[in-house]
């Protein structure tokens, strides 16, 4: 006869139990999307930074102590293609909606 008392009692501490799970299971599925990559990548600065890398790594070319450099015209024309195509993609992507990649 003493558990008819304590049926009320149980059961609102199982309705708290399922109510801390789910709020651990929210911040856990928020931990998640937040460290994913496809976010980074979803971030405007992060697109911004990383064209300008891909730029400037196109974009230098060694030279001598005189200024002169040595390349050759396939690789200028190589070169220049790439930085444009690179530039093309990050300005693409920059005028993209928020949420889509």
């Amino acid at each position: 006869m003493s558990d008819i008392p304590s049926t009320p009692k149980i059961e609102e501490l199982r309705s708290r139990i399922g109510d801390k799970l789910a709020e651990i299971q929210r911040r856990a599925a928020h931990a998640k999307e937040l460290v994913t990559p496809s976010t980074y990548w979803n971030n405007p600065w992060v697109r911004l930074g990383l064209g300008v890398v891909i730029g400037y790594a196109f974009g230098s070319r060694r030279r001598d102590g005189d200024g002169s450099s040595h390349e050759g015209l396939v690789h200028s024309v190589v070169r220049s293609g790439l930085g444009a195509a690179v530039s093309v993609l990050v300005g693409r992507t920059l005028a993209l909606p928020p949420g889509e990649s």
